[in-house]
């Protein structure tokens, strides 16, 4: 419902302005026009204040307060790097305290690396390893992890074919609660 409609649901009822006036009905429309033009701009400041839904100048602002150099990016990619930058900040409390209770987790049998080229965190592993340690930490790292991080790991790859023998997805993995371990017996 745009300006015009929410005066004249206003007004109407009032009994000063009427519908049958010519002259009243354009000045509604042109305060209307006006305050819609204006609602028009504060949605736009709005949107362009929060990197999850700017889209234009929001995005270059904060490109220029991270010290980001421009690059040929989707406006999603940008999104994403820009609230990766703002949610994994080396030296803070909160990422320390992150970092070190999911080294902990993974016990030394993975080194963490931040990956650049793509932002995100890399978790490569250094030894043996089991699909539980990595289960574990990667439930620690999605929910307790900095918001728009990716967590990128080396695990061993499986192939379609061996993980369709099994006859279900890893969603159904999860949901039958079948330990990560079970596909280093079996396969």
């Amino acid at each position: 419902m745009g300006a015009k409609q929410r005066m004249q649901d206003a007004l109407l009822p009032l009994g000063i302005y009427s519908s049958d006036c010519k002259i009243l009905e354009g000045e509604t429309a042109a305060y209307a026009a006006a305050i819609d033009l204006v609602t028009a701009q504060c949605d736009s400041i709005r949107r362009e204040m929060f990197a999850v839904t700017a889209e234009n100048e929001g995005l270059t602002r904060m490109e220029r307060i991270l010290g980001l150099e421009e690059a040929d990016l989707t406006v999603q990619e940008r999104r994403e790097r820009i609230l990766f930058l703002c949610s994994l900040v080396p030296g803070e409390p909160d990422t320390e305290l992150f970092l070190e209770r999911l080294l902990e987790l993974l016990d030394g049998k993975y080194t963490v690396m931040f990956d650049s080229s793509n932002y995100s965190v890399s978790l490569r592993h250094t030894g043996d390893f089991t699909m539980e340690d990595l289960t574990e930490a990667a439930d620690f790292a999605v929910k307790y992890g900095p918001a728009f991080t990716r967590f990128v790991t080396d695990m061993p790859m499986y192939t379609w074919a061996q993980i369709e023998a099994l006859g279900m997805t890893f969603y159904d993995i999860r949901k039958k609660g079948i330990p990560w371990g079970f596909f280093d017996e079996t396969l």
